[in-house]
Order: structure tokens, then sequence, then C-alpha cells
């Protein structure tokens, strides 16, 4: 039985059915295949079982595949990587699947991949989850020209969104110290608001005599 038809390989999570593969193999070989699952090549039975779990089991008895073999190479590439996969990235961050795109988006982000133009189209993509790892791969890839593109998905209308720009803003503040994160926007406008309400506690008003002078004038 190949390790990936092992039912017990399939419960385990993908770190460590991936972890596994590595260590029996390389990592170069395993992300070579992971390459080739989403670029849409056939990697064979075990490897779709590796990277798909029981989920691919259902594929291997007939199921129809749809998107899933391309967006569980593209989540592979989170475990395993080889730079000959940038491009194949690159190339399904438009894929007509969102979680394609959005586990593209992923890989961006944690592979650290200079592709700042495909992220700023993704910012506002038709779908909630792929615009959240748009902005989070911003955030790391990005540099302080890509703050506002970020800053404006603040007042995105999803939640989830707007969370994952209050976490890119974070992590392109912590890379360049020149943006101010939303935290720390936040706690400038506080900061002024409060030195001007001192300013206009320490303004004349008419509690020092103006008023009663006039009066008695």
């Amino acid at each position: 039985m190949a390790d990936g038809d092992d039912p017990r390989r399939r419960e385990d999570s993908l770190a460590t059915r991936m972890s596994d593969a590595v260590a029996r193999t390389s990592e170069r070989e395993v992300a070579l295949r992971a390459m080739g699952l989403l670029d849409g090549l056939y990697e064979g039975d075990d490897f779709l079982l590796l990277v798909g779990g029981r989920h691919a089991r259902g594929i291997l008895n007939g199921a129809p595949p749809l998107y899933w073999p391309e967006a569980w190479g593209a989540r592979a590439l989170l475990y395993a990587w080889t730079p000959e996969a940038a491009k194949v990235v690159e190339k399904n961050l438009t894929n007509r699947a969102w979680r394609v795109r959005e586990a593209c988006a992923k890989v961006v982000a944690t592979r650290q991949l200079p592709l700042v133009r495909a992220l700023t189209v993704l910012v506002t993509d038709e779908n909630a989850r792929v615009r959240g790892a748009a902005l989070r791969a911003l955030g790391a890839v990005g540099s302080p020209a890509d703050e506002e593109v970020i800053r404006r998905a603040l007042t995105d209308p999803d939640t989830s969104v707007r969370v994952a720009a209050h976490d890119g803003l974070e992590a392109l503040a912590a890379r360049h110290p020149s943006v101010l994160s939303a935290s720390g926007r936040h706690a400038a406008a506080a900061a002024e608001a409060s030195g001007s309400a001192a300013a206009d506690d320490s303004a004349p008003t008419d509690s020092d005599g103006t008023d009663a002078d006039a009066d008695r004038a």
C-alpha cells in the first residue's frame, strides 16, 4: 500500500503528511509534484491522496475533480517549496476557482514572492476570502507605496476582510517603520484629539472675567 493510500495517513493534518513525504524523498521532489498538480497535471493517485487526504478518495472513486486538485497542489506548496513553482503560482492567482486564487495568495505570503501587482488586483476580488488572503500577502511582501491600497479595505463590507486589512497593515508596519499600523494610527489620532482638548481647556473663556468687566462698564 502506498503511503498516500494509508487511511491513517489520510486522517493526519496536511502539515504532517507533507513533512513525512519530504522526509521520505526530498522537499524539491514533493514541491515539483505539488507544482504539477497546481498546473493541472496528473501526479499520480498516491500524491492526490497525500495532498487531498480522505477527500481525494471521492475523486478517485469517480466524483468530479472540479478545482480541488489545483487547490490541494497550491496548499501543498505552503509546506514544500522549490523556486520553479513561482511562475505557476503567479499564473494561478487569476484561476477561475476562488479556492485556488486564495491558496496561491497564501503561498505568495509564505514564500515571499514579489507579486505585488497581482495582489493589488486580488484585493478587489469578488470573493471575500480571496480579498483577505491578498491583503495579508500584500502586508507580507508589499512596500510603503501599498499602504493606502490596504488601508482602503478597512471599510470593506465584509468583517473578515476588514480584519485581514488590519493584519496586513500591522505586517507592513513591522517591515517598514515609516508605515503607521492600524493600531498606531488609532493611537496617534487619540493623542491628537487629547492634545486638542488640552489646548481648548487652556484657551481664554468667559470665566476669565471678560464678560463680567463688560457688564460693569
